[in-house]
C-alpha cells in the first residue's frame, strides 16, 4: 500500500474493501493520535534525531483545529472538546497579545507581537524563536471550530470562554483583516490571501450564529462584540474575498501574486465558505495545475522540501522564516519538482463524497474513490523505517527518487485521511447498502 500500487478500491468492491482497509489501518495504529494530557496534539509524531532537528513536537493551532474537527466529524466529540477548551485556555492566558494590538500599544506588523499560533503544548508557554505569527487563518480556524461546537450544543461556554472569544473579532477589526497581509497556511511571505480571509469569514459566521442566542449575545456585547460589528466584519471580508477568488492572491508584486494554491481547498472543506461555482473553479485549478504523481504541490515554485533538500540547505535554513533574503528564495525549480504534499487528496475525496451524498451522481463517487486511492498509496510501506502505513507530510525528490520527508507521520494528514475514509463509508452505504462492521 504505497505510491506505486495500483488502485485498491473500486465501485465493485466497496462493500468488502472499505471495512478491511479501515481495520488494517487501525491495526497498524494509523489512527492512534499521540495526544498530550491536556488534549493538544503535536504536529507530527517524531522520535530521536528527527524530533531534535525539527520543531514538529510543538503545537500548531491550525493543525490542532483540523485534527480536533476530525474527531468531531467521526463522532468522538469529547476529544474535540478537550482540544478546543485547551486552545481557548491558551489564548485566554495570552490575551495581552490581542489587547496590546486592539488598544494600539504595539505594531501589528511585527509578527512576534501578534498572538502566537505555535507554542509549547505541555506548558502552554510561548516559544521565543522568531516565527511568522501573522497567520490570520490560524486564529480564524479556532474561532470557527469553537463557535461551531457551541452552536451545535456540544460546548457550553463559560463567561471566561466568551471573554476570550470576544477578543477575536475586535482583533480582526483592529488589523483590518480584509486588507491585512499575513503569512497564511504555509507561514511564508506575507500577502493578501484568499485562504486566510475566507477562514476568518467562516469563524465570524459561526460567531454571528452565537449572537442569535440572547444570553450569549449579552455576554459578548458586554465585551464589545455586537451583531452589527460582526456583520460589518463579514461584509468587508466578503468584498475583499470576492475580488480575489478563485485565486489565492492577485497582488501585482510577482513574489506575492499566486493564482493556484492548494490551501484554497480548505475553503470548500471543512470551512464551507465559498459558493458551488467558486468551489468548482478552485477544484479545477488545483487539479489541473498542482496535481502530481503522488500528491499535490502546495503551489508552483514551492521550495520547501525541494529536490535534495537536506543537502541543499543547512538545518538553520530549512525551517527559517521565509523572507526575500532567505536562501530558499534563490532556488529555481522546474515545474513538477515541488514536494508532493499528502494533505490534499483526502480533502478532495471528502469534497466529492459529500457531493455524491447530496446528488447520488455516480461520477462523483468515482472521483471520491480515485482520490482516496491516491491518499492510500501515499502511506509508507509495511517495512518502512519510518513506520508502516504512516502518512508523511510530503514526498520530495532525493537523487531523483520520491521519498517521504522527515515529518512522518504528520497528524493533520492522518486526520484528513480518517475523515475521507469515514466519508467513503457513508458513500458505500448509499451506493450499496450498509457496510459490515470492520
Amino acid at each position: 500500500m504505497n505510491q506505486h500500487r495500483m488502485h485498491i478500491i473500486s465501485r465493485s468492491n466497496l462493500q468488502s474493501t472499505v471495512p478491511s482497509i479501515v481495520r488494517l489501518l487501525k491495526e497498524h495504529g494509523a489512527f492512534d493520535f499521540p495526544v498530550l494530557p491536556n488534549g493538544l496534539f503535536p504536529a507530527a509524531s517524531l522520535h530521536g534525531r528527527a524530533r531534535r532537528a525539527m520543531n514538529y513536537y510543538l503545537v500548531w493551532v491550525r493543525d490542532n483545529v483540523h485534527i480536533a474537527h476530525q474527531f468531531y466529524v467521526i463522532g468522538e466529540t469529547d476529544a474535540a472538546l478537550k482540544n478546543v477548551r485547551t486552545l481557548g485556555a491558551y489564548f485566554g492566558a495570552h490575551r495581552h497579545r490581542f489587547l496590546n494590538i486592539i488598544d494600539g500599544r504595539v505594531d501589528p506588523a511585527e509578527p512576534m507581537k501578534r498572538p502566537h499560533v505555535r507554542f509549547d503544548g505541555d506548558t502552554l508557554e510561548e516559544v521565543r524563536q522568531q516565527w511568522s505569527h501573522k497567520q490570520n487563518d490560524a486564529l480564524g480556524y479556532f474561532l470557527w471550530l469553537c463557535c461551531k461546537l457551541i452552536n451545535a450544543g456540544k460546548l457550553v461556554p463559560s463567561h471566561e470562554d466568551l471573554e476570550t472569544l470576544a477578543l477575536f473579532p475586535r482583533f480582526f477589526e483592529r488589523i483590518r483583516y480584509w486588507e491585512d497581509e499575513d503569512s497564511g497556511h504555509w507561514e511564508e511571505l506575507p500577502k493578501l490571501e484568499a485562504s486566510s480571509i475566507g477562514v476568518v469569514i467562516a469563524g465570524l459566521g459561526q460567531m454571528q450564529a452565537i449572537l442569535r442566542t440572547e444570553s450569549l449575545r449579552a455576554a459578548l456585547e458586554a465585551s464589545g462584540v455586537t451583531p452589527a460589528l460582526v456583520r460589518e466584519l463579514i461584509a468587508r471580508g466578503s468584498v475583499a474575498l470576492n475580488k480575489i477568488l478563485p485565486f489565492e492572491c492577485v497582488q501585482e508584486n510577482e513574489q506575492k501574486r499566486r493564482e493556484f494554491d492548494s490551501a484554497l481547498l480548505f475553503l470548500i472543506y471543512p470551512i464551507d465558505t465559498v459558493t458551488d461555482d467558486i468551489a468548482d473553479q478552485i477544484l479545477a485549478n488545483v487539479r489541473q495545475n498542482l496535481e502530481g504523481p503522488i500528491g499535490f504541490a502546495r503551489y508552483r515554485g514551492d521550495t520547501f522540501w525541494c529536490p535534495n533538500y537536506k543537502r541543499r540547505l543547512r538545518p538553520s535554513e530549512r525551517t527559517d522564516i521565509l523572507t526575500e533574503q532567505s536562501p530558499r528564495m534563490r532556488i529555481d525549480l522546474t515545474a513538477g519538482e515541488e514536494a508532493q504534499w499528502c494533505l490534499f487528496d483526502s480533502v478532495i475525496s471528502t469534497i466529492y463524497g459529500r457531493r455524491f451524498g447530496d446528488t447520488g451522481n455516480v461520477a462523483l463517487l468515482e472521483l471520491q474513490i480515485h482520490y482516496l486511492n491516491r491518499a492510500l498509496r501515499q502511506l509508507t510501506p509495511l517495512d518502512s523505517p519510518l513506520g508502516s502505513l504512516k502518512c508523511p507530510e510530503a514526498y520530495y525528490l532525493e537523487d531523483g527518487r520520491w521519498v517521504p520527508n522527515d515529518a512522518t507521520p504528520l497528524l493533520w494528514a492522518h486526520a484528513n485521511l480518517r475523515v475521507a475514509l469515514w466519508q467513503l463509508e457513508r458513500s458505500a452505504e448509499r451506493y450499496g447498502g450498509p457496510l459490515p462492521t470492520p
